[in-house]
């Protein structure tokens, strides 16, 4: 019978997952966290991303939206 943690020394680890291989949402941008969400279909899942958006939010580490800048027409 093999011995438990045998595999150890060959198997590397994924810092972006957890042990259970779900995704680690910390390293993750708020764009990123938005895609993810919307792909999500258990609504668990979305909670959990959700309030992760919400805590960067009161960071303030939310994406800055891209600033139009209308030039006046010169005739």
């Amino acid at each position: 019978m093999a011995t438990k943690g045998s595999n150890q020394k060959n198997r590397k680890a994924d810092p972006n997952k957890t042990k259970n291989g779900r995704q680690r949402l910390g390293p993750l941008n708020f764009t990123q966290l938005e895609t993810m969400r919307d792909k999500s279909s258990k609504p668990k899942e979305q909670a959990k991303i959700q309030r992760r958006m919400n805590l960067l939010t009161k960071r303030g580490q939310i994406p800055k939206p891209a600033v139009v800048v209308e030039q006046p027409a010169t005739e």
